[in-house]
This record gives C-alpha cells, structure tokens and sequence, in this order.
C-alpha cells in the first residue's frame, strides 16, 4: 500500500546554515517532505520532481532570482496551489511581490528556527484552506453545469413533445429566442446570462402553447 503524500516544504537560498536548521527543525514532523536548493537551477529542478506545497525561496543570490522560480511555478498550471514565500534578509533587493502570487508572503530574516518552522505551518494551514475553498468551488460550478444541463434536456424533450401536437411550436420557440439574443446583445447584457434568456424565451412559448393560448398566424 502507498502510503499518502505528506506536504512538500522546497528551502531555497545559498545560506546552508539556514536550510540546515530548516530541515533539523521540521526533522521530527512526519507528515511534512523537507527539500532544499542551493541556488535556482537547483531550485528548478527540485520544483519538477517533487511538486512542492510551500516553497521558501531567497529574494537573490548566487544564480538565484525569486523571479524567475515564481515564474516557473506561475506557468505551470499543475502547481496553481503552491504557495511562494519569499526569504527576505537585510540588504535584499526589493521583493517582487507581484511575482509571488496573490498568496504570496514575505518573511524577515534572521528568524529563529522555531520561529520558521511556526510559519512553515501557518502557511501549509492556508495552503490547504486555500485548497478547499477551491475544491468546493469546482464541485459547485460542476454542479451547476449537471443542472443545466438536465434542465436543457427537459425544455427540449418538451418543446418535441408540444411540437407533436401543435406543428411549429419548436420553430417559435427557436424564433423567440433568437429574438432575446440580439436585445440581450444590443443592451450589451452579460453574455453569462445568454443561456438562461434562451431557455426562458422558450420556456415562455411553451407556456403560451401549453396554457391553451392560439400560436401566431403566420
């Protein structure tokens, strides 16, 4: 049996005293996989293997630039969730804070391992808060779209049904709403809201038909 994947904490900067006392601290927690990267050709790499949580990266150094490993995360759409936490230490260059996401954080050093490893925590909490605000927002969009999608197929088992009995219902119904389309597009209405005026543009002919109203003449 595979045992679950624990989160993933990626340390960067050229200081190895500080990603030694990272990993010594966060040692003892078994449900965390400490990494660590000296510079950022080490910090890429470690980013496409092990598909980090957290990444804690130096603002600079040698051949390290926080830019460039924020952007190598934002561009990869498997890693949307993971959070990037920029190292600042006195003397660093002006964070790129745009660059870290909108989750993005900042941490002074030098900071107490104690102290790194409580804000270590702090982060993958809102990584994983983060993450199901996430998940319950796709399960609702998917949801929604199961919703719509039965409601279309019982407006047009209906409009067929109607048609039966009253030849040409469907062609209104199709008229009608092509018709709430264009006002829809001339009052520049939000075109998230076309699907709902198409149904209810038909709904709104069966209604006449199926309440015993006389269809148009033609």
């Amino acid at each position: 049996m595979i045992a679950p994947r624990g989160d993933v904490v990626l340390l960067v900067s050229p200081d190895e005293a500080l990603l030694a006392a990272g990993r010594q601290v966060l040692a003892g927690d078994p449900t965390l996989q400490v990494e660590t990267a000296l510079d950022g050709p080490g910090a890429l790499e470690a980013i496409g293997r092990h598909r980090p949580d957290l990444v804690l990266t130096a603002v600079a150094g040698p051949d390290l630039s926080a830019e460039t490993v924020c952007r190598s995360i934002r561009e990869d759409a498997s890693l949307a969730g993971t959070l990037v936490v920029a190292l600042v230490a006195p003397g660093d260059e002006t964070v790129p804070l745009e660059e870290l996401g909108p989750v993005g954080d900042v941490v002074p050093l030098p900071l107490a391992p104690a102290e790194l490893a409580r804000r270590i925590r702090g982060f993958l909490r809102l990584r994983h808060a983060l993450a199901s605000v996430q998940e319950r927002d796709d399960e609702l969009a998917r949801l929604r779209t199961s919703l719509e999608e039965g409601f279309t197929q019982v407006v047009s088992l209906l409009t067929a049904l109607v048609d039966q009995g009253l030849p040409g219902a469907a062609a209104r119904g199709e008229a009608l709403a092509t018709l709430a389309l264009r006002v829809a597009e001339r009052f520049e209405i939000a075109p998230e809201l076309h699907r709902d005026l198409d149904l209810a543009a038909r709904l709104h002919e069966l209604g006449r038909l199926i309440g015993g109203e006389a269809p148009p003449a033609t």
